[in-house]
């Protein structure tokens, strides 16, 4: 029997079931798109709060720590800023494991 005829007579089952396991992957590749996309902003912030708290001078002979044009209240300010994103991607990437791990691995829970 050829492909195309076992095709034509597929009961609803099989072809539910072929149906299903497409959208599945779909899903899936979907989520591990999310988490990656997540994981790059976490690791984009913390390159962003390394490059903030380097303070030291640019050469051995400058005095001055921060620079020439340190703004303390500007300093403070995009620090929260980064603080406040970093954890909130942080808490968006928990719940899109824990998303990843119930609905799409094999010892997911089922509801």
């Amino acid at each position: 029997m050829s492909k195309f005829i076992k095709n034509l007579v597929k009961d609803a089952e099989g072809i539910k079931l072929q149906r299903a396991t497409s959208l599945s992957k779909e899903t899936a590749d979907a989520q591990i798109d999310l988490i990656r996309g997540l994981e790059k902003e976490q690791r984009e912030l913390e390159n962003q709060l390394m490059n903030l708290t380097d303070l030291s001078p640019d050469n051995a002979f400058d005095l001055k720590p921060g620079g020439k044009n340190y703004n303390a209240t500007q300093w403070v300010a995009k620090m929260q800023e980064i603080q406040v994103a970093l954890l909130e991607v942080k808490i968006q990437l928990g719940v899109a494991t824990n998303t990843q791990t119930e609905w799409f691995s094999d010892n997911g829970t089922e509801d």
